[in-house]
């Protein structure tokens, strides 16, 4: 049993600081249900022993997601996988809308009966609906539904809380890093900077760089869509990049060659506040609706990775051909399972 001194070293040195830029609140606020879904099976030891087996060159296949160090990658990113799947589906006699946003969502007889959404060029739409499989926030579903939900719902899917992720991407030649970075991302622990995590995409794949001489780095700020971060103008969050780049000692430039910068809305869904307490009031009133289907990280406000989303989707598509209706299977995704991410 880990001595609850080391316990503690390790909480704050590998734990604490970046968990709270992530969540912007204390870690004794957060839900330990969040701890468990990210964790699970998952102890000191078998970290340990993996870390020994690595150094005398004796590893094996790694049991734990968290552990794991070879992996397929798509060759130019995650977005070329779903760029595949959007063009089999239109190919299949689909039709996607995108850059659109739902508006209303409207019942009849405790059935979602059509949806309305406005386009990119502001036109209005209705869709009917057999079934509704939402991916969208909780949050905003239940506000488009405009209280056929009932009031309690209403209350507190709008209070539900969200993190936002800026990504300010950075192109730097690889002589000016101080040293080579080997790893896919690193954890900011320190306190005194913004940045909670640097990712480096070459190491994802070489293909995601146009020259072999230079690196793109990502680095992850973590806020909410009221915050100061979130209403600095691209420049000015570029600047604050460059300098905390220097600051945590990653490159020798005050400079970069290019800069992007990238904002995700709503990208984690909160496990913490009031209105998590009673989510579970809130996903029974949802999960009355019969042809609704909740699939996904925001869609069933949880922390899944990309591997339990998609089989939350698969999941849903299964009841709706076979008519087994069971919604409880699809929450049960990432509570009773192991991490399905494989070499």
């Amino acid at each position: 049993m880990l001595h609850s001194a080391s316990a503690t070293a390790l909480y704050r040195q590998f734990f604490k600081e970046y968990t709270e830029k992530v969540w912007g609140v204390g870690c004794d606020e957060i839900s330990a249900e969040w701890g468990a879904q990210r964790i699970k099976s998952l102890s000191i030891l078998s970290a340990v022993v993996h870390a020994l087996k690595g150094l005398l060159g004796i590893g094996g296949k790694a049991t734990h997601t968290s552990l794991i160090e070879s992996f397929i990658y798509p060759k130019f990113g995650p977005g070329q996988m779903w760029e595949q799947v959007a063009e089999r589906f239109v190919d299949a006699g689909g039709r996607l809308e995108m850059r659109s946003r739902v508006t209303s969502v409207n019942y009849q007889n405790g059935r979602v009966q059509s949806i309305e959404y406005v386009d990119e060029r502001g036109n209005a739409h209705q869709c009917p609906c057999n079934y509704l499989i939402s991916t969208m926030p909780i949050k905003d579903l239940v506000r488009a539904s405009n209280g056929a939900l009932g009031e309690q719902a209403t209350s507190i899917a709008s209070a539900l809380q969200y993190r936002d992720f800026i990504t300010v991407g950075l192109l730097y030649k690889k002589q000016e890093l101080v040293s080579p970075l080997q790893d896919n991302w690193i954890y900011i622990q320190e306190p005194g900077v913004k940045v909670g995590r640097v990712q480096i995409f070459n190491n994802w794949s070489p293909y995601m760089v146009a020259d072999q001489d230079t690196v793109w780095l990502g680095l992850e700020f973590f806020c909410t869509e009221v915050d100061e971060l979130w209403m600095m103008s691209d420049d000015a969050l570029k600047a604050l990049a460059q300098g905390e780049m220097q600051e945590i000692g990653l490159v020798a430039s005050a400079s970069a060659m290019d800069a992007v910068v990238i904002r995700v809305p709503k990208a984690y869904p909160g496990y913490f506040g009031e209105a998590y307490q009673q989510f579970d009031t809130l996903r029974e009133r949802l999960d009355a609706v019969d042809n609704l289907f909740l699939i996904g990280r925001n869609g069933m406000h949880r922390y899944n990775n990309q591997d339990h989303s998609m089989l939350t989707a698969k999941e849903a598509v299964s009841q709706i051909a076979s008519g087994a209706i069971d919604k409880s299977r699809i929450w049960a995704i990432n509570v009773d399972d192991e991490y399905h991410e494989e070499k």
